[in-house]
């Protein structure tokens, strides 16, 4: 329980040997450097997982594990969708990240530990393909490294959790990883589609509204 809880309680010196490693990694060129990357990405994002569960921290979880407040009430209406039902409570406020978790549940079949999992391996996966695409534009690893490692820094958090920051998290790393290789190739294409994600991910998950005008201006 020692390593997961130096890469959850973060201190300084945590901070800079992750920097350190991750634009070393991200400085590799070739396959072999962007599959180390993934799987260190991978095991970073396991490890605040695998804290909360040895933990069994109590962060919108009973034990570490099952859900409670806003996250039941999400996990409830992801069941009722499964099952064909109408959604109730909450989980109305928020019925596009209902229906993704009704998703994710389904694949994992109902395995609430499977689920949890699933929802970390995309996340760390989305923050994975931004890093890159920085260094790719940028030719700066130093740089993508800190998007990395502040990325988890935020996440880590709603690791382990079932509220609506897991969805928000995904979109709004899938909507910069777009915007990027729009930008870059200058194709409208992959502009338009990655401001399509930032409105979807809004809707599911509420926050920022100013940066959809901000970003059309």
């Amino acid at each position: 329980m020692e390593v997961t809880r130096q890469y959850y309680e973060f201190g300084l010196e945590r901070i800079i040997f992750l920097l350190l490693v991750f634009t070393l990694l991200i400085r590799m060129e070739g396959m072999w450097g962007k599959w180390l990357t993934l799987t260190f990405t991978l095991l970073l994002f396991s490890l605040s997982l695998i804290y909360k569960w040895q933990t069994a921290d109590n962060f919108s979880t009973v034990g570490g594990l099952f859900p409670v407040r806003d996250a039941y009430d999400y996990y409830q209406g992801a069941q009722t969708i499964i099952y064909g039902r109408d959604l109730s409570g909450s989980s109305t406020y928020r019925p596009i990240y209902t229906a993704f978790l009704a998703t994710v549940m389904w694949i994992a079949n109902g395995n609430l530990q499977m689920v949890l999992i699933l929802l970390a391996i995309l996340n760390a996966l989305a923050i994975f393909c931004v890093s890159i695409e920085i260094n790719r534009i940028l030719e700066n690893s130093l740089f993508s490294a800190i998007f990395l490692v502040f990325g988890y820094i935020f996440f880590r958090r709603f690791s382990g959790t079932l509220l609506t920051e897991n969805l928000g998290f995904l979109m709004g790393n899938l909507t910069l990883f777009f915007l990027l290789r729009g930008a870059a190739s200058q194709k409208l294409n992959h502009i338009l589609f990655g401001l399509f994600l930032l409105t979807f991910g809004l809707n599911a998950r509420a926050g920022a509204y100013l940066i959809l005008p901000g970003l059309v201006s």
